[in-house]
């Protein structure tokens, strides 16, 4: 139990990490939000994702009907 436990705190760490890297990629740009995760020692294939997901949900992004009349 403890094992899981320990697990899922780590998972939980690794997720605020990777919150925090699309932060600084939005504010400072990706080689910021790099050099962040890479300090924080984040496994490499997740600071790819980290760093290309953005790209791909703004390129699939579709503004919402109605959403003009918000702004």
């Amino acid at each position: 139990m403890r094992h899981i436990q320990l697990e899922r705190r780590n998972d939980l760490h690794r997720e605020h990490l990777v919150d925090v890297g699309l932060m600084l990629k939005n504010a400072h740009g990706a080689d910021f939000a790099r050099d962040y995760l890479e300090e924080a020692e984040v496994p490499e294939s997740l600071i790819r994702r980290v760093l290309t997901v953005s790209k791909m949900r703004a390129s699939d992004a579709v503004t919402p009907s109605g959403f003009d009349d918000f702004i």
